[in-house]
């Protein structure tokens, strides 16, 4: 259709904004011809398009981009990890709990997060979840933490404790 490759071509403006926008509206033409220029403009050099072409091909499921969106996810950008970790539990090349383990390694957790990995019995996170805590001095974080590791049965939580007198 003629909306669909309008949008194809926007991908490509000089302006920002223009790629953006065509990122974000592309995840609603759910037609195969989205997919790759969407996979293309993930290297786009402004982070608001990469992060709205991740959004797009997370809503169309778009597996072919799993590879891409997997070499994202190891970005040294933070935002750019976390847009592409949510592409990939929304393609369902990632369960819940590994989505929620590979936000921990970014170190970003939504809130509703730490209850899928206390749900989720994995206790690859209690490390991660211990170094979060001695190092986020985020309230959240701070109230999140020693709960999954109880939920855990994770005996070390006291040390966390014990490491952080602010908690008490």
């Amino acid at each position: 259709p003629r909306a669909t490759q309008a949008v194809i071509k926007a991908l490509h403006e000089s302006d920002a904004s223009v790629r953006t926008s065509a990122a974000r509206s592309a995840g609603s033409h759910s037609v195969d011809a989205v997919v790759q220029p969407l996979i293309d403009v993930l290297d786009d050099k402004e982070t608001a398009v990469t992060l709205a072409a991740c959004e797009s091909l997370g809503r169309l499921k778009a597996q072919a981009a799993e590879q891409r969106l997997k070499q994202l996810q190891a970005s040294k950008n933070q935002t750019l990890a976390i847009a592409a970790i949510n592409a990939l539990k929304a393609i369902g090349a990632l369960s819940e709990p590994d989505a929620a383990l590979a936000k921990l390694d970014v170190g970003q957790l939504e809130p509703n997060e730490f209850d899928v990995l206390a749900k989720a019995k994995d206790r690859r996170c209690v490390p991660k979840l211990i170094d979060l805590v001695q190092t986020a001095g985020i309230p959240t974080v701070d109230l999140q933490v020693p709960r999954v590791l109880g939920e855990l049965g994770e005996k070390s939580r006291r040390g966390t404790a014990d490491q952080r007198p602010d908690l008490h």
